[in-house]
């Protein structure tokens, strides 16, 4: 991540000797002290070399740890990177040009039917944003939990600020149903967040979606590059970052919802994200 030769061979040395020195709980503490200056180079690489054992021996926690103190990936995730709908992600308008053609073709019109938007793992708000502009035009309620704090409070105060009828709250994605309670929300976004989660706990948040969506539940997940993610008989592991390859297919069918529109194009690359979309329908809407 920008460090090379022998200056990254004496840092590795270094960073090596202090993983076996320091425990675990104090270097944690140092890489969230260095984590928000802006100033201090290769905040990324040095996380990942300072945690590397943390990474290879609960690769679920450790993805929680980065995102709940925005660290490493999650830095990215700024206002002035995120919003705009120039910096939507090709696979990201894949993703809602799929939903509208789902929702038309069920004879909803997604700018005027659609009254409440719900995203699991919202980040700053950039996509409800996008979709309040366009793809739901009517809703009232838009509303987003996402574990990482500090973005969700920055999206916030920036949507606040431009008017934006967006709510955003720091939540973790296991707490759905705390969050909507009784309450039920007409369209659900999970987009590449159960990648972060092991089977069990992914399988409880897919049904807890389902159980509060009242027209559709939408997922992305991460695409296996050979076996279409429905014929997995367990999870698969992306050896770049750990993260998981779920059978979102399956998930949905064991919660008793229907898969009603699905899109897997195995290892196919879209400016860097694999392809693996889920619209599933509640049972109450079946």
């Amino acid at each position: 991540m920008g460090v090379t030769g022998n200056a990254k061979k004496r840092l590795t040395s270094g960073l090596c000797l202090l993983r076996r020195v320091l425990p675990l709980p104090v270097r944690r503490r140092m890489v969230v002290a260095f984590g928000g200056r802006a100033w201090l180079p290769h905040r990324s690489w040095l996380t990942f070399e300072l945690l590397r054992d943390f990474a290879e021996t609960d690769p679920a926690a450790w993805h929680r740890f980065l995102w709940a103190h925005h660290l490493a990936y999650a830095d990215s995730y700024e206002v002035e990177r995120r919003f705009g709908d120039e910096r939507i992600v090709p696979s990201r308008r894949m993703f809602f040009d799929d939903l509208r053609d789902f929702l038309v073709g069920r004879g909803i019109d997604p700018e005027r039917e659609v009254a409440s938007v719900f995203e699991v793992g919202c980040s700053l708000g950039y996509l409800l944003r996008h979709l309040e502009t366009g793809l739901f035009r009517s809703a009232t309620t838009l509303e987003g939990i996402d574990i990482d704090r500090r973005a969700v409070e920055r999206g916030a105060a920036h949507l606040a600020g431009i008017g934006s009828r967006v709510k955003l709250a720091a939540r973790d994605m296991t707490e759905v149903s705390e969050v909507l309670g009784a309450r039920k929300v007409d369209v659900i976004l999970c987009l590449g967040v159960l990648m972060y989660l092991p089977e069990a706990e992914a399988r409880l948040v897919v049904r807890s979606i389902l159980d509060h969506a009242n027209v559709v539940a939408a997922f992305a997940g991460l695409a296996d590059p050979s076996v279409d993610n429905a014929r997995l008989t367990q999870p698969g592991v992306r050896q770049s970052d750990g993260t998981f390859i779920h059978n979102i297919d399956a998930m949905v069918r064991e919660s008793g919802g229907e898969v009603a529109w699905r899109r897997w194009e195995g290892a196919r690359d879209v400016a860097g994200n694999t392809i693996y979309f889920v619209f599933a329908i509640p049972p109450v809407a079946q």
